[in-house]
């Protein structure tokens, strides 16, 4: 039987994962074109605001897991565990051939990739994951109060960690469980303002998200307000709970298709290895002249091409991959209601 899903929130979903392949290519941290113009050339502005904006990708696909909950399926994480080894292994497999290196140690270590953070966000989820019998417990037995409270103290840990320049002050991981507490608590205890006036907390979210990095950069006060320019930036999440909320307003239930259903392939792709040396060090490097339309063209390009490399994945292996989860389901009685 076919899972029938809010269309809606999953073409939301295609746009997020848009938006982070763009702040990858923008932002410095990845060896991106941020600010590679003069820092007050108008160029360098537009970056900034658009940078802040693509945020809004990474938090909104925690926020949407929060609002549908996530629950331990061994099927899925052995999903997870195929196709983020096949993407290594082809990685491998391709710098080796073109660039060179350690073909055999990469190719031993490309099974475990999963587990060690090389791609964070596919880690996070699989630890959630194992975790969310607890967790999903635990919310069954906390009211509101105690809820809220809760993500008040885990927030406030973070945002004191940014504050006091924590060594490691992003804790992604911690940043992932509230999000994900936040979705939740917004499906447990809608927000009664937040739905009467979403399109205008959107809007305004969103133009903030785009002036505000504009106007902290002119006063020279980059990032210095950890509040709203952080890591773990309130307007981002305020904006995306707008437009969750927006989306969950319009239901139009389908069965999905060849785009929606590749998501996380983008991800895996543009984020490997091989995605990472063609993009940082092939296309955008420092020194190289900055064309949005040429960096847009490329963004379009990553997801058409990750598309098709995922479903021409899926033709040669689907079948086997089936049959391998399905035997492992049998042999241990995994899944079974």
């Amino acid at each position: 039987m076919i899972e029938m899903r809010n269309m809606t929130v999953e073409y939301l979903r295609v746009i997020f994962i848009f938006l982070i392949v763009l702040l990858h290519i923008l932002w410095k941290d990845y060896g991106g074109v941020y600010l590679m113009p003069s820092n007050q050339s108008t160029e360098a502005y537009i970056q900034l605001g658009l940078t802040n904006l693509t945020s809004i990708g990474v938090t909104g696909f925690i926020l949407i897991s929060g609002y549908y909950g996530v629950k331990l399926k061994i099927s899925r994480i052995l999903s997870l565990w195929i196709q983020t080894t096949t993407y290594a292994l082809a990685s491998v497999l391709v710098i080796s051939i073109f660039f060179g290196g350690s073909f055999i140690k990469k190719t031993v270590d490309a099974p475990l990739m999963l587990f060690d953070g090389c791609w964070w966000f596919v880690t996070d989820y699989l630890v959630l994951m194992l975790l969310s019998p607890f967790l999903n417990a635990g919310l069954d037995i906390l009211n509101k109060r105690q809820l809220l409270f809760i993500i008040w103290v885990i927030s406030f840990i973070m945002y004191g960690a940014e504050w006091f320049h924590a060594k490691d002050a992003s804790m992604p991981l911690l940043l992932f469980f509230n999000t994900y507490l936040v979705g939740r608590f917004i499906k447990l205890y809608p927000i009664n303002f937040v739905l009467k006036y979403k399109y205008p907390i959107f809007i305004i979210g969103l133009s903030l998200l785009i002036v505000e990095p504009m106007i902290f950069h002119a006063i020279g006060l980059d990032g210095k307000i950890k509040f709203v320019s952080g890591n773990f930036n309130v307007l981002v999440l305020i904006t995306d709970i707008s437009l969750l909320q927006i989306c969950l307003s319009h239901q139009k239930n389908g069965k999905g298709n060849f785009l929606t259903r590749n998501v996380l392939a983008i991800y895996l792709i543009h984020e490997s290895e091989i995605g990472r040396r063609i993009l940082h060090e092939n296309i955008f490097y420092d020194g190289r002249a900055i064309d949005f339309v040429f960096i847009l063209a490329i963004v379009v390009f990553v997801v058409v091409a990750s598309v098709l490399i995922e479903e021409v994945r899926r033709w040669l292996f689907g079948s086997f991959e089936k049959v391998c989860i399905a035997k492992v389901e049998s042999i241990f009685n995994l899944d079974k209601k």
